[in-house]
């Protein structure tokens, strides 16, 4: 599957998303961002992507599988086959290394590298921006991610959403929304 080499239409349902796509979704509630989640972690494996979900901190990977996993525990499959890692972005980065944002993109480069390695078609993440916190990451470093990001993206098959509680961020939620080239509705 090739990689697009533009910017996704502004507002889509996740169920949309190409490889290439770097979207924005916020949410208020915990319903919604299960919603998201599992809509774009299912897709994945159907498309043959790998699929990597950094969890937001405090929440265990255990919950995130029960989570997605309801009511059918149909991600078993690519679990076991390695398409589904559910981990932390402490992992992402290095379990030693600090969050830099030349880090963070490297380290997304090299997973989207390996998964095409291993014979899928490219890779998917879900990136839930709770961590920027705990891994005390600048949110100015943060936002040059944001907006300086389209390397990883441009002509790759790499898809990511970064999603953003509003009970946590709410004073920069607009700048990240603008700082994405797309973004999802809140409801699937």
């Amino acid at each position: 599957m090739a990689a697009r080499d533009t910017g996704c239409d502004r507002l889509r349902p996740v169920q949309h998303l190409r490889p290439g796509d770097h979207a924005f979704v916020h949410y208020g509630d915990d319903e919604v961002r299960w919603e998201v989640v599992t809509a774009f972690v299912r897709l994945g494996p159907a498309r043959g992507e790998k699929v990597l979900v950094p969890s937001s901190p405090g929440v265990p990977a255990d919950e995130v599988l029960a989570r997605i996993d309801l009511p059918s525990r149909s991600t078993v499959p690519a679990r076991e086959r390695g398409q589904l890692v559910v981990s932390s972005m402490r992992e992402v980065i290095a379990p030693d290394g600090e969050f830099t944002a030349a880090r963070q993109m490297s380290r997304l480069r090299a997973e989207t590298d390996r998964a095409r390695a291993e014979g899928h078609t490219g890779l998917r993440a879900f990136i839930d921006r709770g961590w920027v916190r705990a891994l005390g990451a600048d949110a100015a470093v943060m936002a040059a991610r944001e907006t300086g990001a389209q390397a990883l993206f441009s002509g790759r098959p790499y898809t990511e959403i970064c999603a953003y509680d509003r009970r946590g961020f709410r004073t920069v939620l607009t700048a990240r929304e603008r700082a994405h080239p797309c973004t999802l509705l809140e409801r699937q």
